[in-house]
């Protein structure tokens, strides 16, 4: 099972991508802020508040994180997940 996964996954990066350059999508991504303006000490402290937010230590029941994540979405606009939604 492993080694056909494989195998086939092995097939797709044996084949050239002939992509095109698309300027406008080049330069926002350029332009992405994935830090949001904070320095990347701030930025691994608030992931880790996050963290703990979405699974407490010592927690008996883990939290939704369905529920979490969109009352937290705001708060949480990374440009690259924004990005994402929007090409995917």
């Amino acid at each position: 099972m492993v080694a056909s996964i494989m195998l086939e996954i092995q097939q797709y990066q044996n084949q050239p991508y002939n992509l095109l350059l698309v300027h406008e999508i080049q330069n926002f991504i350029k332009g992405l802020d994935p830090l949001n303006g904070m320095t990347a000490k701030q930025f691994n402290e608030r992931a880790y508040e996050i963290s703990l937010e979405v699974e407490p230590r010592h927690a008996e029941k883990p939290v939704h994180f369905v529920s979490w994540f969109s009352s937290n979405f705001r708060e949480m606009h990374f440009p690259v997940l924004i990005a994402s939604m929007l090409f995917c």
